[in-house]
């Protein structure tokens, strides 16, 4: 087991190398957009929408492991760290649901007053105190997925966006943000073949001030497969387990 201070430097490490990653896609974006002015425009526009993005991942995470810390009793801290992504967003779209089914104006400070109050009812219901490991193992834990989000969102994974893919998630999101609600005129039967759940992921990226939610998607894909990989391992444990226990018997 490493201690505590090399596992530190590694996490710190690793999140320099990607932030370094990141930059270097960027300066080359930037080049390569001052070639052509309609994407010099584009970047123009666009150009802060990398450091929002992972500013909002490095959030919903911490919002995600405070909750599972506090109000769930996982002990393995590597599946809370791939759960407290999934976990944030889910909290984030149930309270947009919320907000826009009982008709209340569906804008930043709402979504942020409920998601804070769900947060305030967490640590005051959930276990007495946070203990020291948890905040050294979320600290390590935030360098990596500072790290990821940088990857995520350098532009360097594959990403195929469709024509249905912007008009069902990315412009519906918007849309529903800018009008503050759902409405009739806009919420057609062709807009709700899909249901609203992938759009309002877009619409808390619209409110954080961005468009595109490539990075959160591939980070999701991350936790995804790191919560199939440790369930698998897992289950091979228990498996050899018994298989052992049998054997011995």
């Amino acid at each position: 087991m490493l201690n505590k201070r090399k596992r530190v430097l590694i996490a710190i490490t690793f999140t320099i190398i990607m932030i370094i990653l990141t930059a270097t896609t960027n300066i080359i974006e930037q080049y390569k957009s001052n070639e052509n002015m309609i994407l010099a425009v584009v970047w123009a526009l666009t150009k802060n929408y990398k450091i929002r993005q992972i500013i909002l991942i490095v959030a919903i995470f911490l919002y995600g492991k405070i909750l599972l810390i506090k109000m769930s009793n996982l002990r393995s801290t590597l599946l809370q760290n791939f759960l407290a992504l999934p976990i944030g967003i889910s909290v984030g779209i149930i309270v947009s649901y919320v907000i826009l089914f009982l008709n209340i104006p569906y804008v930043r400070w709402t979504v942020i007053s409920l998601v804070i109050l769900i947060l305030v009812f967490a640590i005051f219901k959930g276990k007495e105190r946070i203990e020291k490991h948890d905040i050294f193992e979320t600290i390590e834990a935030m360098f990596y997925v500072v790290g990821l989000s940088c990857f995520a969102t350098s532009g360097l994974p594959f990403l195929h966006l469709t024509e249905d893919s912007y008009y069902f998630i990315s412009q519906y999101g918007q849309i529903i943000v800018n009008c503050a609600g759902l409405n009739a005129d806009y919420c057609s039967k062709y807009m709700m073949w899909t249901g609203i759940g992938p759009a309002l992921i877009n619409s808390l990226a619209i409110m954080a001030g961005f468009e595109t939610i490539y990075g959160i998607h591939h980070m999701l894909i991350i936790s995804f497969v790191g919560i199939f990989v440790y369930s698998v391992y897992e289950n091979i444990l228990q498996i050899y387990n018994v298989k052992k226990q049998y054997f011995i018997r």
